[in-house]
């Protein structure tokens, strides 16, 4: 049976194939957002696994808590001291970012409609001290939207280890040169994260490549909603009458965006128009 990828690029496929064969393990999602689109831990928090989830936007943060009853969740930013940091929002993107150019400039907000919010923002090390001072950090993921560096340079790289890094890349990753000073190793780049491995486990690095692909067998999440929707309107029709049938081509035209859909809408569908 595939499994269904949450994130974004199948960054959780990757990181799945990394640590295969490993039935528990501990994350700390700095840019946490919603917990099912585009996120990197849900697939994880459903194999078991349980982690920190860190997010300052109070909506994203409340469908957090409620999702993951398990995990530390906390609706705050992350900077390189602790205290208050100023973010800035736009109508229609659930997200802030630490610079307003960012959504005048890639988002072409109106200058006009750009909010202000003051957060309460911690140290990764602080973070790291409170939550995983007894345990392993199996990954660390960063996706701030241009506050990479002060998140990166607010921890304790050499005490706190994650095993594997992933910061997602604006074009400059000028943040990298602390990574590898801290004696991490670029493991790979899939056009959207840059991907570090700690250098205590070289053996991690050649299990990135590939990149997620056919064979990983795996549906993205937007997929396997329009599949559900779907399956719910055939589910209504009394008959295989012109609606149903509209359906189930519609189903069959999904199905050849993505490989892994086929063996799924076959069995949906059970009929040959």
């Amino acid at each position: 049976m595939p499994v269904i990828s949450y994130a974004q690029n199948g960054e959780d496929i990757l990181l799945r194939r990394v640590f295969r064969g490993q039935a528990e393990g501990f994350y700390i999602d700095v840019g946490a957002s919603d917990p099912f689109e585009n996120s990197i831990t849900k697939l994880f928090s459903l194999d078991g696994w349980r982690g920190v989830n860190v997010e300052p936007v109070p909506a994203m943060f409340e469908r957090l808590r409620a999702d993951r009853p398990g995990d530390v969740n906390l609706n705050v930013g992350v900077s390189d001291e602790a205290g208050t940091l100023r973010l800035y929002a736009m109508p229609g993107l659930e997200s802030y970012t630490s610079i307003p150019e960012i959504l005048t400039g890639y988002f072409q907000a109106d200058p006009d409609a750009i909010t202000a919010h003051d957060v309460p923002v911690v140290t990764l090390r602080e973070i790291c001290e409170r939550h995983a001072a007894d345990r392993p950090i199996d990954f660390l993921k960063i996706d701030v939207d241009g506050h990479e560096l002060p998140v990166i340079s607010g921890g304790d790289w050499s005490r706190f280890r994650p095993r594997v890094v992933l910061v997602e890349d604006h074009g400059t990753h000028l943040w990298e040169p602390l990574l590898l000073a801290a004696d991490y190793h670029l493991a790979t780049f899939d056009g959207v994260n840059r991907f570090y491995v700690r250098a205590e486990e070289p053996d991690l690095i050649p299990r990135f490549s590939p990149l997620p692909n056919f064979t990983d067998d795996y549906i993205p999440y937007r997929f396997q909603r329009q599949i559900d929707h779907y399956r719910d309107l055939l589910g209504e029709a009394a008959t295989i009458g012109p609606t149903a049938i509209k359906v189930a081509r519609r189903l069959k035209t999904l199905a050849n965006r993505h490989p892994a859909l086929t063996r799924i809408v076959r069995g949906t569908l059970r009929i040959d128009r």
